[in-house]
């Protein structure tokens, strides 16, 4: 897979980082998938980017006009495993609890294809702890974006002591694709 063939993204998480990070991937173009276990995160995370890009728009940042195509490439949705079915990039950026993500990858890894990505915000956890109970630890990485994720142009990317060279440099390039600035970092 190449960067540039990467059109379908899902977001696990909508709170302060995931609702900025599915922005970021649907202003590069990508079709977003997004969801939250917390209803209200759920109904309220497009106002939320509506807001941010507006005030992108103001400080002439963003084109305005712009706005609802790029609302129309995020989709909502109730349900995890829908959230990730035509994924081939997931970045979660659940809450900061190391059991949640472990057993969030390992669910993830029986619902995507054996080629997607499988990407932790994570600023506290090493990839490989978070990647413990995958069958294929391989596809594995820490992007860890900066808040505000939609305006920070700074990404880290951390592969883990089993991530793959693929995973690593296709994540390399999908973060220069949508406009960040990616800094790979050797050691987790």
């Amino acid at each position: 897979m190449q960067a540039e063939s990467i059109e379908h993204v899902s977001v696990i998480g909508l709170g302060t980082m995931g609702h900025g990070i599915a922005q970021t991937f649907a202003v590069a173009g990508c079709s977003v998938t997004a969801f939250d276990e917390v209803e209200d995160a759920r109904s309220t995370a497009l106002e939320r980017i509506r807001s941010n890009l507006q005030q992108m728009d103001a400080e002439r940042l963003f084109d305005g006009s712009l706005i609802d195509d790029t609302l129309g490439r995020i989709t909502i949705v109730e349900d995890l495993e829908q959230t990730v079915a035509a994924a081939q990039v997931v970045v979660e950026a659940v809450r900061e609890d190391l059991s949640v993500k472990q057993k969030l990858f390992a669910q993830l890894e029986s619902w995507v294809s054996e080629s997607t990505v499988l990407a932790s915000n994570t600023s506290t956890f090493p990839t490989t702890e978070i990647s413990r109970a995958m069958q294929h630890p391989e596809r594995a990485i820490n992007t860890h974006w900066f808040n505000p994720a939609h305006l920070v142009p700074v990404v880290e990317v951390v592969p883990g002591q089993q991530t793959s060279e693929e995973t690593t440099s296709l994540t390399m390039d999908m973060m220069k694709r949508i406009g960040k600035q990616a800094v790979r970092i050797s050691r987790e």
